[in-house]
């Protein structure tokens, strides 16, 4: 555990708001093996999950939370 992870806003997010890993992943449906297998970047998010995991950060980007820049979205 704790090697790769791609989503360091994301994680820093989950912890400031006291959101446990096993509760975001029962929230995406996801077991925490699945759920670590997406934070690694070994599998892709769903739209979605993407979507639920936003509507948990009010005020927050997907830019943000995803690391990633507009350019890479478009």
């Amino acid at each position: 555990e704790g090697g790769n992870i791609m989503y360091k806003n994301l994680e820093a997010e989950l912890a400031r708001n006291g959101i446990s890993k096993n509760s975001l992943a029962k929230t995406l449906n996801l077991s925490q093996k699945g759920l670590y297998l997406k934070l690694s970047g070994e599998t892709d998010f769903t739209l979605t999950e993407v979507m639920k995991i936003k509507s948990l950060f009010k005020g927050l980007t997907l830019e943000y939370l995803f690391n990633v820049s507009k350019d890479e979205i478009a």
